[in-house]
């Protein structure tokens, strides 16, 4: 049985090597010296001074932990404050429905794909016909049967258009229900993890954890990422909280405790734990 493999520039072929030699990716081309700011208050401080640059990331949680706007604003943030283009995928939310839901923080999406900082890529399964109109040169997947290489395809063609250093993909979660086999699964995500990396930009990952203890659908998603961000909603004293653990990060040193994670009307930050009461 054969299965994908990559070109140069990290999309796939559709015919390669067996399926039997793929090897776990490597670490290399990770320097602890070389960090990427995360574009979150008190992030950067728990990784020791920010994303290791070039890593991809799984950011995991449960519905209302707050993945997706942490993602937003580590792309707005980049492009807006180091110039950093980004490019975002939405797998799940049309983009329209991000662009007008991100204006809640004072985000202006549609300004950064005017100034070239953002590149939007639409793989929501439903497109619908809403207010905000997308520029035809930002891609739509919607309906259509798509494909691992085709997805990856898309999303190096516009890192490549916009000179992305940042890449956000929200989530996941719909590409590991394309397979009920768990091997094909590891191996799609593999050949994923190996391809973004190859592009060089820090990417982020989301991805549904069904449960507080799990790390994504199939608890295979976290071993193939450079690092693991989980996102939890959990109950401390009375109250319910918002919590961020770096769970791991290759290539740097980082805090282990959960930390407070606080969304307000400037998005996310994070904070130390209160006492519990």
């Amino acid at each position: 049985m054969f299965s994908k493999c990559l070109r140069r520039d990290g999309s796939l072929l559709s015919h390669g090597f067996e399926v039997n030699t793929v090897r776990r990716p490597s670490n290399r081309g990770i320097s602890v010296a070389e960090k990427t700011k995360s574009g979150i208050p008190g992030l950067d401080e728990a990784l020791h001074g920010g994303f290791p640059e070039g890593a991809v990331i799984l950011i995991s949680g449960g519905p209302g932990t707050g993945k997706s706007i942490l993602m937003n604003q580590f792309l707005i943030k980049g492009a807006a404050e180091h110039r950093e283009p980004g490019v975002l995928v939405s797998m799940e939310e049309s983009l329209a429905s991000t662009i007008r839901n991100m204006k809640q923080f004072g985000w202006n999406l549609q300004e950064l794909m005017d100034k070239g900082l953002l590149a939007l890529v639409d793989a929501s399964p439903m497109i619908q016909n809403e207010r905000v109109v997308l520029k035809p040169e930002h891609p739509v997947l919607g309906r259509e049967a798509f494909t691992m290489e085709s997805l990856l395809s898309l999303i190096h063609r516009e890192i490549r258009r916009v000179k992305a250093k940042r890449v956000a993909i929200d989530s996941i979660s719909t590409l590991t229900l394309q397979h009920k086999e768990l091997f094909r699964i590891r191996h799609d995500l593999l050949n994923m993890v190996r391809s973004l990396r190859m592009s060089n930009a820090t990417c982020l990952v989301a991805v549904e954890s069904p449960t507080e203890e799990s790390i994504g659908r199939f608890d295979v998603e976290g071993f193939l990422m450079d690092g693991v961000i989980s996102l939890k909603l959990t109950r401390q004293g009375t109250v319910r909280i918002r919590t961020i653990e770096i769970a791991k990060m290759r290539g740097t040193s980082h805090q282990m405790n959960p930390l407070l994670l606080i969304i307000n009307e400037k998005g996310v930050q994070v904070s130390d734990l209160p006492p519990i009461q």
